[in-house]
């Protein structure tokens, strides 16, 4: 199973908004994802 953009994107929320966050705008989402990817590939 694979997992994608949008299901790491909805983790990435869900965490953020449980640390207190009360919005992030979309080019810190994608630069998180984009870390998540890096990671991952690392």
């Amino acid at each position: 199973m694979t997992t994608s953009v949008f299901d790491v994107a909805e983790y990435v929320l869900k965490k953020c908004i449980a640390a207190g966050a009360h919005a992030i705008s979309a080019m810190k989402l994608q630069k998180l994802v984009y870390y998540c990817q890096a990671y991952r590939l690392a």
